[in-house]
This record gives C-alpha cells, sequence and structure tokens, in this order.
C-alpha cells in the first residue's frame, strides 16, 4: 500500500507518441513492481505504437484539433470518459503537478 491508502498502481495517460516512447522504459522497469493502468487518446499513431510494444491500454478521448474551441470540446469529452475508467480502476490518489489529489 502507498500513503495514499491504494494498491501499487501507476496511472499514465498517453497524449503523445512521444509520452509512449518516454515512458515506455520505465513501463518495462517497473512492470511486476507495480501495475500500471495505460489510458490513451485515439492520436498520431499512439494505438498502433502502444499495440507494437505489446502495453495494454484502455483507449480514452481523441485529438480536439488545431482550433482553441475543438480542444476544449475534446478535453470536457476525455474527462468525461475518464471518470468511469478511473472508478472501475480504483484509483484512489492522483499526483498532478507536485499536489497530492484524492480522487
Amino acid at each position: 500500500m502507498n500513503k495514499c491508502g491504494s494498491p501499487r498502481k501507476i496511472w499514465i495517460a498517453m497524449s503523445t507518441p512521444f509520452q509512449v516512447n518516454f515512458f515506455y522504459p520505465l513501463i518495462k522497469k517497473l512492470k511486476g513492481k507495480f501495475d500500471f493502468l495505460i489510458t490513451a487518446r485515439n492520436h498520431d499513431r499512439i494505438f498502433s505504437i502502444l499495440d507494437t510494444l505489446n502495453l495494454d491500454y484502455v483507449p480514452v478521448g481523441r485529438h480536439g484539433g488545431i482550433e482553441r474551441d475543438g480542444k476544449l470540446q475534446a478535453y470536457a469529452e476525455n474527462i468525461q470518459q475518464l471518470i468511469p475508467v478511473i472508478k472501475k480502476e480504483k484509483i484512489y490518489c492522483l499526483q498532478k503537478g507536485g499536489r497530492r489529489l484524492s480522487v
């Protein structure tokens, strides 16, 4: 159990191919010591990269395009899609920007 009282599960939300390539060595190294919840939005080959690396993931959300309104709409939809995923996975704590948030 960690300080938040939850099992040792790490949630990584993938938004770009760079993030997939950045986090893959960490995931590979920590697999077995931690469980992972990987969520990924449908954007710029992210799904195909995750599939190639044999990483299990939950598809959540989409890219909003280049316009501000599209980005805001996609962001709101992505958050709504995450709510049932996080409830199902029993994520109790989220570290965000140096602040611990209970969820």
